[in-house]
């Protein structure tokens, strides 16, 4: 089967810069786990026009390596005004928002990887619509003043064509 981007370790720029990562001056540590394993980790050292990278990798049955890899920023110009930061990758210097790693980071195209979606049918991508767009159930007070979690979601217009106008029952509960 042939990898996808969610098989890979994976860095986003807005994700770390949500949580002051990539801050000037600041060093830390990002890990990623697998049921409630630990599975990696990356040091993130961030300076104002690039991050330095610190982490150890191997091939199955190898040494571990260690690894030092710097990743440039780029900005570009947004429509109102202000500038937008973006990842350079490493390996062909264009713009990315998320990197992905096995070795090194680098971005999808260098990696030739498609979304898993990308990988699944018309229809389960379009069961997959259905299920996102329901989102989590809502508390809603019953008339008799009960709250439950029974919400009727209806299909966004582009998934009602497939699977009809129907509203579609995301959970029950009282209480």
């Amino acid at each position: 089967m042939t990898a996808v981007c969610e098989d890979y370790y994976h860095l986003d720029l807005a994700w770390l810069q949500r949580r002051r990562i990539l801050t000037p001056g600041r060093e830390s540590v990002v890990t990623w786990s697998s049921c409630r394993s630990r599975t990696g980790a990356i040091k993130i050292a961030a300076a104002e026009h690039a991050i330095l990278l610190v982490y150890r990798t191997r091939e199955y049955g190898e040494e571990w390596q260690d690894v030092k890899q710097v990743v440039v920023f780029k900005t570009t110009a947004m429509a109102f005004a202000g500038r937008r930061r973006w990842f350079a990758c490493p390996r062909c210097a264009k713009v990315c928002r998320v990197l992905y790693g096995s070795g090194r980071f680098f971005c999808r195209r260098c990696w030739r990887l498609p979304y898993r979606s990308q990988r699944e049918s018309p229809w389960s991508r379009t069961t997959s619509r259905i299920a996102e767009d329901a989102g989590p159930a809502r508390r809603l007070r019953q008339p008799d003043g009960t709250l439950s979690a029974a919400t009727a979601v209806h299909a966004p217009p582009h998934i009602s064509k497939v699977v009809g106008a129907l509203p579609l029952v995301v959970a029950t509960e009282h209480g």
